[in-house]
């Protein structure tokens, strides 16, 4: 992996994209914990090559239905990254047991509630993030007919926390 993420890192270089490596769900089994993705930034870095960890929390979340702990509060994960890491964040939620993916956030029905969201706000100060991308899936037919209303929620609560 290592050796793909340094030609893909040149090539990103090449022509001015920042280059970014994801953690995976625990279902993939590999890269799921930030350790694991620190170390291969660390190593493709030691190569002269810009690469960021965009680490996605609600993908950390799933190791849940792995039989693994989440800590408490969930997003202190993030203290792990260091700050020189990060550039790009994906943030959405998981509902363990449901093995539900991205469900809205204002709806608070998984790992993040508001006090999470606005600790992870902090983390994204500190570490000097540029970009969240915030992923919120539809799953059922209401929500595809109310996806504007959902939408607009959701995009009034994050404001209230991210700023």
């Amino acid at each position: 992996m290592v050796k793909s993420l340094i030609e893909l890192g040149q090539l990103a270089e090449e022509e001015g994209i920042a280059f970014h490596v994801e953690n995976n769900t625990a279902f993939d089994k590999v890269f799921v914990e930030p350790e694991e993705l620190i170390d291969v930034v660390e190593e493709v870095r030691g190569q002269d090559v810009e690469i960021y960890f965009n680490f996605d929390i609600g993908h950390w979340f799933t190791r849940a239905d792995q039989g693994k702990e989440i800590s408490m509060p969930p997003e202190e994960v993030m203290n792990k990254i260091p700050g020189e890491m990060v550039k790009e964040l994906h943030l959405n939620d998981y509902i363990p047991g449901k093995k539900i993916f991205h469900p809205p956030l204002h709806k608070e029905s998984g790992l993040l509630k508001r006090e999470n969201l606005e600790r992870y706000a902090g983390f994204v100060k500190d570490k000097g993030a540029e970009l969240i991308v915030v992923e919120t899936a539809f799953r059922e037919t209401e929500q595809v007919k109310n996806r504007d209303e959902i939408i607009e929620k959701e995009t009034q609560y994050l404001k209230e926390i991210l700023g």
